[in-house]
């Protein structure tokens, strides 16, 4: 049966992905941009929440987009977080790739650190693959 689902599991993955393209598109500006992405890693890749946090020019990063839960978009957008609590965070958790995965059962020690940050309480995972709402991924994008 599983088998049998994989051809509409991906054409289903085809069309959100490129809904998002289609949706990128239309952004004009940096802001759109950065709020496509996220809306986009929200709608088209499953995520509860996501964020796009840009770095201003005395290094410190600040939120320039966040998606998931209306009732944050404004308590998250235009907060900043020190580079030094960032780089803290990068340096932690297990590399996926480019990717870094932070488990709730490490990244507790992040809670009271100085970077804005919004998790649900959401449900406790039923089996031991399933995201914690406490889990953190980062998919820092590095340009020269």
């Amino acid at each position: 049966m599983e088998t049998e689902s994989e051809p509409y599991v991906r054409l289903a993955t085809l069309r959100q992905l490129h809904q998002v393209m289609a949706d990128m598109n239309t952004a004009r500006s940096l802001a759109d941009t950065v709020q496509t992405v996220a809306n986009g890693v929200v709608s088209g890749l499953g995520y509860e929440l996501a964020a796009v946090n840009l770095v201003r020019p005395d290094g410190d990063l600040v939120v320039a987009a966040f998606a998931g839960d209306a009732s944050a978009v404004a308590l998250m957008t235009g907060r900043v977080g020190p580079r030094a609590a960032w780089d803290r965070r990068l340096g932690m958790g297990e590399r996926w790739g480019s990717l870094i995965f932070i488990p709730h059962s490490e990244g507790w020690v992040l809670d009271e650190d100085d970077v804005p940050q919004w998790y649900t309480d959401g449900p406790e995972p039923r089996f031991e693959d399933e995201w914690h709402p406490s889990d953190r991924l980062f998919a820092p994008l590095w340009a020269n």
